[in-house]
């Protein structure tokens, strides 16, 4: 038994070395450099740009629910009822997503964006706001108890 740990690790030596001499000789491989990173000053082409304006629920029997958008320097502010706050906008892959900081969700829960922080988010599309309302058994969370559909559309209206 005493010899068994030392008889393994010469094992281990002896079969790590490679007696193939073409493995020493044998040229590297080109390492692919990767494509430059996009500045984050600097937004892709492909991105929409957030328009102001105010954004209503198309379907009032669901809920009525207007979220008002400004620019503000460089950043953009928000207005929804007596919510009043800044509006976060983030570059994601091909999305744009809205962290509304100043609005607390209803119920916050694990959520893919603004979760850290039980803000209300949601997804840019051009004139349009995607909000899912509530999640599900795995990840629950309400935003607005007041709205009955899971995902709510806010469509820009002026």
């Amino acid at each position: 038994m005493k010899y068994l740990l030392p008889s393994l690790l010469l094992g281990l030596l002896a079969c790590s070395s490679d007696p193939r001499p073409e493995a020493a000789t044998a040229p590297a491989l080109p390492v692919p450099s990767a494509p430059p990173a996009a500045s984050a000053a600097e937004p892709a082409a492909n991105f929409p740009e957030l328009v102001p304006g105010v954004y209503e629920v198309s379907d009032s029997t669901v809920c009525a629910l207007a979220i008002t958008i400004e620019r503000q320097g460089r950043g953009y502010t928000f207005a929804s009822g007596e919510v009043r706050g800044r509006l976060r906008v983030e570059r994601e892959a091909e999305r744009v997503l809205l962290t509304f900081e100043g609005w607390q969700a209803a119920e916050p829960g694990r959520r893919a964006h603004a979760a850290d922080s039980g803000y209300i988010g949601g997804e840019y599309e051009p004139e349009r706001i995607l909000l899912q309302n509530y999640g599900n058994s795995m990840n629950e969370y309400t935003l607005l108890p007041n709205c009955d559909a899971k995902f709510l559309t806010l469509e820009k209206v002026r």
